[in-house]
């Protein structure tokens, strides 16, 4: 018979080691039971059914023990990320492993947590606890940092490691909060799979303005409710159909947009702006100046609009490259008067944040700001229009530009909804976008026609800027759903329920 092989004390190897692992355990049982304040060596030795004395042959004092246990947790954890990481693919595979580790099961029930909370506070008032948790954290900001900046290096985002740095400590963030309102129970938290998802939607949102410059710190705690509030929403008639939908999702100051075409049938035009009225709605009715023949038929559209109800009119070019008549351009609309006699209340004109293929820049501009000159002249109240970009820097050169002009209509920035990206693009070089159709051929390159477009990113984006910029006029969000409204509301819709409160 082959003797029991012995450490130096004599006893057998591994004895001690389960000793000391059931110890730990009985301390963690203990901190979960007790709080870690009231975990004494006398509640451990009992919940471990051994004797004081055995404790204090293993481990020099309480502090000693604990700061074991808190030890094997995060070895715990660090096992999961590790065997997690190993099996997925990718960088970004790695970091989803990374976030199921800090986000699971194993972390997050109620003991796990209730132990977690009492290590991380006592952390605070005990050096060897903090020194683990010090660990804990440079691991996690290692593993999380490492993979994101593989990410920003694949897609090719400038300054990549400043923005590794800033996105970093983004998503830990996001993490340890999403994991904190499990833990203390929140109602907006009690999923753990939302709470996993919610750090994602974080890691997309960095991603979708990767190639942008980086917003300042004030930016990110900016909410996007102020830019949602009195949405707009452009309509065409077979969407109207969908009107049921709106309700929960726009309020009362929300906006409907009727495009106006060439050969316009009132009848139904008009009929679709009762709808939208009947639905607590406001109408807005495109009169488009190359569409119409003359003022005979100018004053036929007003004058059915306004019978209806209709007392906001958006006055375009239009994209007809011959005339239809005499009209060229809106403010040729204008000066008829036309308006002004059927008590039209507010008129809007398109603000172009990119250059136009058609009309350089300053031409663009100077016509703007004739037509904002000629309303305020005549007591209309107006507003302005902007088409959709695919970059935040064009809005902003745009709205600064109507700062220093001292402009202080309202301005609704002009978004497309959640659509196809081929089908996008194709509206993207119908209507003249310039510099961000690059930005968004390189996003999506061969993929355009297998992906969908959705604006989260840039919804945010301009949420912080608008704040840290501070404009003196009324900004909003006016959305391009090209045909996808119910996609789009529910962008909408998503954007309200995530913003984050807004700051003074």
């Amino acid at each position: 018979m082959l003797k029991e092989k012995t450490n130096v004390v004599g006893n057998p190897v591994g004895k001690a080691d389960r000793m000391r692992d059931r110890l730990i355990d009985a301390a963690i049982e203990s901190v979960y039971r007790n709080g870690f304040s009231d975990t004494t060596v006398a509640k451990i030795s009992e919940i471990a059914d051994v004797s004081t004395a055995t404790v204090h042959h293993h481990f020099t004092h309480k502090e000693d023990l604990l700061e074991q246990a808190m030890s094997v947790l995060l070895e715990q954890m660090r096992h999961k990320v590790v065997n997690g990481c190993t099996q997925a693919e990718g960088p970004r595979g790695k970091l989803w492993a990374v976030i199921q580790a800090v986000l699971g099961e194993e972390q997050s029930n109620d003991r796990a947590a209730n132990v977690w909370l009492a290590f991380w506070v006592a952390a605070e008032h005990f050096e060897s606890l903090r020194r683990v948790r010090n660990i804990y954290t440079r691991r996690l900001y290692s593993n999380v940092r490492g993979y994101l900046r593989q990410i920003l290096l694949e897609i090719g985002a400038p300054n990549p490691f400043e923005r590794t740095e800033y996105g970093t400590l983004m998503i830990i963030s996001v993490l340890h909060g999403s994991w904190l309102s499990f833990a203390l129970k929140e109602e907006a938290a009690q999923d753990l799979e939302r709470c996993r998802l919610m750090v994602w939607e974080c890691l997309e949102m960095l991603l979708s303005r990767a190639r942008e410059n980086l917003v300042g710190d004030r930016g990110m705690v900016a909410t996007s409710s102020r830019l949602l509030n009195g949405v707009s929403l452009e309509m065409l008639s077979a969407d109207i159909d969908q009107a049921q939908n709106w309700h929960g999702t726009l309020n009362d100051d929300s906006r409907m947009f009727v495009p106006h075409f060439r050969n316009l049938n009132m009848e139904e035009s008009t009929r679709t702006a009762g709808k939208i009225i009947d639905q607590g709605m406001t109408p807005v009715a495109h009169v488009a100046a190359r569409n119409i023949a003359d003022e005979n038929e100018l004053e036929r559209i007003v004058a059915g609009f306004t019978g209806v109800g209709v007392h906001e009119f958006l006055l375009l070019g239009g994209g007809e490259a011959t005339p239809a008549g005499k009209f060229e351009n809106s403010m040729q609309l204008l000066q008829t008067g036309i308006f002004q006699h059927y008590n039209a209340r507010k008129v809007g004109f398109a603000g172009h944040p990119e250059e136009h293929p058609a009309q350089p820049r300053d031409i663009m501009r100077q016509a703007l700001l004739d037509k904002l000159r000629y309303a305020s002249a005549h007591d209309m109240e107006a507003f302005i229009v902007t088409q959709f970009c695919f970059a935040v820097t064009p809005y902003f050169d745009f709205l600064d530009w109507l700062k220093s002009e001292k402009i202080s209509v309202p301005v609704r920035l002009g978004i497309a909804g959640r659509v196809g990206a081929k089908k996008l693009f194709k509206y993207a070089a119908f209507c003249g976008i310039g510099r961000s159709v690059g930005f968004f051929r390189r996003q999506f390159g061969k993929t355009l026609g297998l992906v969908n477009f959705s604006p989260e990113g840039i919804i945010a984006e301009l949420a912080g800027r608008v704040a840290v910029r501070q404009y003196d006029f009324p900004i909003s969000l006016h959305f391009y759903p090209f045909g996808a409204v119910r996609e789009t509301l529910a962008v909408i819709s998503e954007a309200q329920i995530n913003g984050v409160a807004e700051v003074a």
